[in-house]
């Protein structure tokens, strides 16, 4: 178990989640373009709630933000 999760497991604060929709505002996409970052399997960690159309995806902030950390590049 690794990021959110692992921090349930160790008795740590429950993580602040996410939409697709707060995660695309913050990296100035479209929330498509989340949707397609999970299809292909390149986007950050997420939780899916439900089945359908109807699910609900949600990001654990912390898991978001070591995305970013490791798309970051120093040039």
């Amino acid at each position: 178990m690794g990021g959110a999760v692992q921090g349930l497991s160790e008795g740590g604060r429950f993580p602040k989640f996410l939409t697709s929709a707060e995660v695309a505002e913050m990296l100035r996409a479209s929330p498509r373009a989340m949707e397609v970052l999970r299809l292909k399997g390149e986007g950050p960690r997420y939780f899916r709630f439900g089945r359908g159309g109807k699910a609900k995806v949600l990001y654990a902030a912390e898991d978001v933000a070591g995305w970013l950390e490791e798309k970051t590049r120093e040039e």
